[in-house]
């Protein structure tokens, strides 16, 4: 699972292996379950934002149920990237900011992703 901490992580809906619907619940079920993370607030995981070249409703709402933050038609550009993903995390810096502080963990040289 995730080993280090990341500022929000774009998952295509549609990969091979596992779509980015179970993806996005194994990464929700990862934080939420750690002691140094309070996944309530949501602060702590990632933003989560789904990606694929066919969105509609019917897919928004399935992303939103499953824990995505956001809902983004591929390809990506920079336009999409700085009106929707930067102000998202400005929003989710402020956010943090007037928060307490928490404790938050690192682990070091470990392989970044394992969703085994």
């Amino acid at each position: 699972m995730l080993k280090k901490h990341y500022d929000f992580i774009l998952c295509d809906l549609n990969m091979p292996v596992m779509d980015g619907f179970e993806c996005a619940s194994k990464i929700i079920s990862h934080y939420s379950s750690q002691e140094l993370f309070n996944h309530k607030e949501k602060e702590d995981c990632p933003l989560l934002i789904a990606c694929s070249a066919m969105i509609n409703a019917q897919v928004e709402k399935k992303a939103s149920e499953s824990g995505f933050d956001m809902c983004i038609q591929s390809p990506l550009t920079m336009d999409i990237i700085k009106q929707n993903i930067l102000p998202a995390l400005q929003q989710r810096s402020e956010k943090f900011k007037q928060s307490k502080p928490k404790k938050v963990g690192y682990l070091e040289n470990s392989e970044d992703i394992d969703l085994s």
